[in-house]
């Protein structure tokens, strides 16, 4: 059973996940000056920026807490999870740190791209101004940070390498 500090450090890097997700990749599309997208698909489109940040947000995400998490269990073992407490698909994911990144990335884009297509359609936000988008970023973000983070921290507790 995953414990009170497990459970704390699950919350506690989902937040900061959050934050991050939510406000530095808004940050950066805004000082670059990128055009809020017109329709949905296309090179231009919202389906490629959602892919673009569910995917790189995540790699990254997963390769950074990863790699934090097994240093704060070396440190603190009574962090560790042991497998068998994990759910089997989270169980399931690799050992290796690029792998794992890779495939949460693979896992974000499969999950959170129509999931965000689906939600625009209905919405019928597009074309969106430049208020809109730095409103779709940001929440888009803070999705990203609270569905992909806790698996990647409920893995990186029960790292055998760790």
């Amino acid at each position: 059973m995953i414990g009170a500090h497990q459970r704390a450090a699950i919350r506690n890097e989902t937040m900061v996940s959050v934050a991050i997700n939510a406000i530095v990749p808004t940050a950066i599309i805004w000082a670059a000056g990128v055009t809020p997208p017109a329709m949905l698909a296309g090179a231009q489109g919202l389906l490629a920026g959602m892919a673009k940040g569910s995917g790189i947000a995540t790699l990254l995400m997963t390769a950074i807490v990863t790699l934090l998490i097994r240093k704060r269990v070396r440190a603190k073992p009574a962090l560790a999870l042991a497998p068998s407490e994990l759910p089997p698909l989270v169980r399931s994911l690799p050992g290796n740190v690029v792998a794992r990144a890779i495939i949460m990335s693979l896992v974000a884009m499969i999950l959170l791209v129509p999931a965000g297509a689906a939600v625009a359609t209905v919405l019928g936000i597009l074309p969106l101004d430049t208020a809109g988008f730095v409103i779709f970023n940001v929440l888009f973000g803070t999705i990203v940070g609270l569905t992909m983070t806790p698996m990647v921290v409920m893995r990186a507790l029960a790292d055998e390498r760790a």
